[in-house]
């Protein structure tokens, strides 16, 4: 059976917040409230299933939107619409087979749809992985701050 890109459902929401759990250090903790909270003030929450499992999820914010979070807030003041990626995660067991590139590719298209120019991220800045990562998606380091105790790298993909 083929991975399959759909919209998360409620039915997801356990498998979400325990993949967020196993990539906690790059994240920020999140329990099915927080993520039900989180839902209702996305532009985006999807996920890549694969015989019936989730394997990997992207959920975004667009600028305005009432979401919380330190850095989406700093980032509000911005010149510009955008839509902010707050996480994407990967199933370790998946990791290397393009499914978070997927997850991008689509939020990208649906950014060109609405005619939002830019999407922006963070990164830890000892999260080489993920630093490497964005930069092969076409992101640009804008900017440095401290987010949970630790310095954390801002970028943009304009698109």
């Amino acid at each position: 059976m083929p991975m399959a890109l759909r919209n998360a459902t409620w039915s997801d929401w356990p498998t979400i917040v325990a993949l967020n759990d196993a990539s906690v250090e790059h994240t920020s903790p999140m329990d099915e409230d927080r993520l039900g909270l989180y839902a209702s003030q996305a532009c985006y929450l999807r996920v890549i299933v694969e015989r019936g499992e989730v394997l990997a999820f992207l959920l975004a914010f667009r600028k305005g939107s009432a979401y919380r979070g330190a850095v989406f807030q700093a980032l509000q003041s911005r010149a510009g619409d955008f839509i902010y990626v707050d996480r994407v995660v990967t199933d370790a067991r998946a990791r290397g087979r393009g499914m978070a590139s997927e997850l991008y590719d689509d939020l990208a298209a649906a950014a060109r749809a609405a005619q939002i120019p830019a999407l922006l991220c963070e990164a830890y800045a000892t999260n080489d992985t993920s630093l490497r990562f964005h930069a092969r998606r076409g992101f640009r380091e804008f900017g440095r701050m401290e987010s949970h105790g630790q310095s954390v790298i801002l970028m943009e993909w304009r698109l």
